[in-house]
């Protein structure tokens, strides 16, 4: 479950994160959850473009440098990797941007 999630995060943000955001990973229960509470942190050199988040299905016209993720909820069914259900909290810029999505 672990395994499945970093893939599923590294396939979203690949280089964008530090790997040390990504040991957080908690499986739960049924569900691949990940809590990323406060460390899944875009490098320094990077910056979390539009087409970055509109891989995950989110129209977004700026550009977030810096920004650290906040909070992030990823909900995986085993075997169906295919429907997640996430909420994403970003600070940065001088404020917090918060957006939900989902896929089925």
């Amino acid at each position: 479950a672990e395994a499945l999630l970093r893939q599923f995060v590294a396939r979203i943000f690949g280089d964008y994160v530090t790997e040390r955001s990504l040991q957080r990973a908690i499986p739960s229960g049924g569900f691949a959850t990940a809590i990323f509470q406060g460390s899944l942190q875009f490098r320094d050199d990077l910056e979390l473009k539009p087409n970055i988040l509109e891989r995950l299905g989110i129209d977004v016209p700026f550009t977030l440098a810096r920004g650290v993720l906040s909070a992030v909820y990823v909900n995986i069914p085993y075997g169906n990797i295919a429907t997640r259900t996430s909420s994403v909290s970003i600070g940065g810029g001088g404020g917090v941007w918060g957006c939900g999505w989902a896929w089925s």
